[in-house]
């Protein structure tokens, strides 16, 4: 079996930036057309290895468009591709150097590929806590101002 041409995609709300390890490949829309697309460019490598950043959910729709169409695809901590960055030396950020220094990281570390199914997003504790803070806040604000509006005046 040959390597696998690494590709790193930078993802963002409205684009796809697509590199290999040393060559920029190329920006796509990040639509379902646009993942279409970037799979019809991907058939000239052949064997493809696919990484990308954990993006805040942007990368959900790719990936599993990814993995429904049977490709290997790895999503990788941010943070491990900033310091691997950091150990290159690299301070220039841009969304094409990006997605070359993502597949420079997954060539190195050669990460695990996703499984063939993502999974649905847990119930959001984060918000649940928000919510009871709001709550918590917004309680002690009208026990404030109640009490500040039944006290007597000084006079």
């Amino acid at each position: 079996m040959t390597q696998p041409v690494y590709i790193g995609i930078d993802i963002s709300k409205r684009t796809l930036d697509i590199a290999t390890t040393d060559r920029y490949l190329g920006q796509v829309p990040n639509t379902p057309a646009g993942h279409a697309q970037l799979l019809e460019q991907l058939a000239e490598f052949g064997n493809v290895h696919l990484a990308m950043e954990a993006s805040g959910g942007y990368e959900r729709p790719l990936l599993q468009h990814l993995l429904t169409a049977g490709s290997h695809v790895s999503v990788v901590q941010p943070a491990c591709v900033r310091h691997f960055a950091k150990s290159l030396k690299l301070r220039a950020k841009t969304d094409r150097i990006d997605a070359m220094l993502i597949a420079r990281f997954a060539a190195t570390t050669q990460p695990r590929p996703a499984e063939k199914t993502v999974k649905p997003a847990k119930s959001c504790v984060r918000c649940e806590i928000d919510a009871i803070r709001s709550s918590t806040i917004a309680c002690v604000n009208r026990t404030v101002w109640n009490v500040a509006a039944t006290s007597p005046s000084p006079g």
